[in-house]
């Protein structure tokens, strides 16, 4: 859910009813817009704030290990609040790789000047050899903020 101000923030508890009968199988991903149109900074949420209030509300607070992020156990539901936007730790957590609809490995969310090109790839020790080409492509750490510039 990419949390809108004054759209949709008022339907945070609603979405916990909805998927707590899913308890255990389903996460609750509120997500940060990200800040790249300066028409959209008014939908922006207080980000500091309202983590602060999942820490407040919640029962229980734990890591999950893929991208170092925070999960907020809130009455029986987990909730993990997405920062894609200068977060470092969302970039030095990552072991994806991506594969783009046009067929080029991906290896970095926000970045587009490291993709590997597959789709000539003839055999499978080639597509092999451009997926390690890809990995080792990848901007480990990297700022979101200065990598969409």
């Amino acid at each position: 859910m990419v949390l809108l101000k004054g759209i949709n923030d008022n339907e945070i508890d609603s979405m916990m009813d909805f998927i707590r009968p899913y308890k255990g199988k389903v996460i609750l991903q509120l997500i940060e817009l990200m800040d790249i149109d300066p028409e959209l900074t008014k939908y922006m949420i207080d980000s500091k704030a309202f983590e602060k209030n999942l820490a407040e509300r919640a029962s229980e607070i734990r890591v999950r290990h893929l991208h170092h992020r925070k999960k907020y156990i809130i009455d029986g539901v987990e909730i993990e609040f997405v920062r894609p936007m200068d977060n470092s730790e969302f970039c030095a957590y990552c072991s994806r790789l991506r594969v783009t609809a046009d067929g080029k490995f991906k290896p970095c969310l926000l970045v587009n000047d490291n993709l590997v090109d597959v789709r000539d790839a003839k055999s499978p020790e080639e597509i092999e050899k451009l997926l390690k080409l890809a990995v080792s492509r990848r901007k480990p750490y990297c700022n979101s903020v200065s990598v969409l510039k």
